[in-house]
C-alpha cells in the first residue's frame, strides 16, 4: 500500500468478519516483513525483521486488542549481517524469540527472551 512492506495489525472474528481495521504496527519509510505473533491472554507480542539501518534486525513490540504499543519497540538484534524470519512465543511470563541470522558468515539460529512486568 506505501510502496514497500509494512507490518499491518487487525483481529477477526470465528466467522472472518474483521473486529477492527487494520493499522500499521509501526509506520516507516523502509520495510518491515515476515511478522510472527503471540498470544498471552490479554495482550499481543509482534516480532518482524526490519531494514531502517540498513541491515536487517529483529524487532518486538507489545500491542493491546486493538492493536495500540503498549510500549516502546525492542531492538533485538544488533549484529552485523542480516537477522530475519522471528518466531514468538508465550510462557506465561515472558515472550521467548528465535530468529536466524548470518552474523558470523554462517547461518544460525539465535534466541531471546522479552520479559513482561
Amino acid at each position: 500500500r506505501s510502496g514497500h512492506y509494512q507490518i499491518y495489525f487487525t483481529r477477526i472474528s470465528h466467522e472472518g468478519v474483521e473486529l477492527i481495521s487494520d493499522i500499521v504496527v509501526r509506520p516507516s519509510p523502509y520495510s518491515s516483513e515476515s511478522p510472527t505473533i503471540a498470544w498471552t491472554g490479554s495482550e499481543y507480542g509482534v516480532a518482524w525483521h526490519d531494514n531502517r539501518w540498513y541491515n536487517s534486525d529483529i524487532i518486538f513490540s507489545r500491542l493491546t486488542p486493538a492493536g495500540e504499543p503498549l510500549s516502546s519497540e525492542i531492538r533485538i538484534s544488533h549484529a552485523e549481517g542480516v537477522s530475519f524470519y522471528p518466531a514468538a512465543v508465550w510462557s506465561g511470563s515472558a515472550y521467548g524469540l528465535l530468529w536466524a541470522d548470518d552474523r558470523l558468515d554462517n547461518l544460525e539460529i539465535y534466541a531471546g527472551i522479552v520479559a513482561c512486568d
